[in-house]
C-alpha cells in the first residue's frame, strides 16, 4: 500500500535538500522516480527542484499547476514508479493533494 508523506519546516532549512537526497538514495537502489515541482517557483528555473547550497544539487522535475491532474501525469507518462517527491507542496490544492494519495 502507498504511503504519503509530508514535511514541512521553516525557509531555507534543506527541504529541498532532504528532497533531493531521498531521491538519490531510491535511484541508487534501482527505483524509479518522478519529481514535481510548482511552474510557480522559477527561483532556479523554471521546472527544477534545486537546494540553496549550490548548482550541484539541482534536477530536472515536471511542474503543476492549480489545473493539473497530478494522477494523470505520473499515470500517462510514467510505469511503475516507486516514488513521487513533490516540491513546493504549499501551491497543491486540496484535490491535488487527494489525486497523491492514489498514486
Amino acid at each position: 500500500m502507498a504511503k504519503l508523506y509530508f514535511r514541512y519546516s521553516t525557509m531555507a532549512s534543506g527541504k529541498s535538500l532532504d528532497l533531493l537526497k531521498t531521491a538519490y538514495n531510491y535511484e541508487e537502489r534501482e527505483k524509479k522516480v518522478v519529481l514535481i515541482t510548482s511552474g510557480m517557483d522559477d527561483r532556479f528555473g523554471k521546472g527544477f527542484i534545486s537546494s540553496r547550497v549550490g548548482p550541484p544539487f539541482k534536477r530536472e522535475a515536471e511542474t503543476f499547476s492549480k489545473t493539473t491532474d497530478l494522477y494523470q501525469l505520473v499515470k500517462d507518462k510514467y510505469n511503475d514508479v516507486n516514488c513521487v517527491l513533490v516540491d513546493e507542496s504549499q501551491f497543491l490544492t486540496k484535490k491535488q493533494v487527494w489525486q497523491l494519495t492514489i498514486l
